[in-house]
């Protein structure tokens, strides 16, 4: 068993979470930054292509096209992880295969800021191995970047996990209409992570006992990962929608995709 943490939200939710330990997060690091070096050799191998074949002012368009390369070298290093921590919840292709995810010490889902924050420290952990060095000494394995950004690296439950937790009864007891999840939402919820769907759940057996305000913002942190993930844009004005019924119609479409 790994180390567990608990974590009590600002609406008196308490939550429980594995955390990430040193080996997963190292093996989780190794994949991505096998996959970046796929990319940077694609890139670079073009690049040399690219400069065979230039014939007029060589001089000029190389100095131009190397910067360009090492923009591009930026973009591949840094904006992997920040695209893919915002784009699927939490998680990298590495931190994906490990069964990781990067979630705000508040126990709630990494947002665009925290994910750009966390992201932009990783320059300072590269360079200077101060990543390494506050991973070892953190009690909770957590880095520059999670300090700075207040996230922290989890391990969710895999298949054969959920196999061993007993099967609690839906939440709902007749059947629903869906008013804001179209067709391709629908054929996207099974692949929600059980734990998107057990927070889901916690939020929604509490929230008749929160406060209205409350109520509405947690759903909103709740719904808007989920909502990008399922394609769903995002409405131009928070005030007004219905994040409650969203996270409804979503448990309640997991729920029927699992059997529940």
């Amino acid at each position: 068993m790994g180390e567990k943490i608990k974590i009590t939200t600002p609406e008196n939710v308490e939550l429980e979470y594995d955390l990430a330990g040193l080996g997963s997060r190292l093996m989780a690091f190794l994949i991505d930054a096998l996959i970046q070096g796929g990319i940077l050799l694609g890139l670079f191998f073009l690049a040399g292509i690219l400069s065979i074949r230039v014939e007029t002012n060589p001089s000029r368009l190389s100095s131009w096209s190397l910067a360009i390369l090492w923009v591009l070298v930026f973009a591949v290093i840094w904006g992997y992880y920040v695209y893919f921590e915002i784009r699927w919840n939490g998680q990298t292709p590495g931190k994906r295969k490990m069964n990781l995810r990067v979630i705000r010490d508040s126990g709630h889902p990494i947002d665009v800021p925290a994910a750009i924050l966390r992201n932009i420290l990783r320059i300072p952990d590269y360079f200077f191995a101060l990543g390494f060095v506050m991973l070892f000494i953190s009690p909770q394995w957590r880095r520059i970047g999670d300090y700075a950004a207040g996230t922290l690296v989890i391990k969710i439950r895999n298949e054969e996990d959920l196999i061993e937790v007993p099967t609690r009864r839906g939440l709902f007891s007749r059947p629903m209409e869906y008013e804001m999840l179209d067709d391709h939402a629908l054929s996207c919820i099974g692949n929600l992570d059980r734990q998107d769907y057990e927070a889901i759940r916690r939020f929604l057996e509490r929230s008749s006992h929160l406060d209205s305000a409350l109520t509405g913002d947690l759903a909103r942190q709740l719904a808007q990962p989920i909502m990008e993930y399922l394609a769903i844009p995002s409405p131009k004005f928070s005030f007004g929608y219905r994040y409650e019924q969203f996270l409804k119609e979503v448990a309640y479409a997991y729920e029927k995709h699992k059997g529940q």
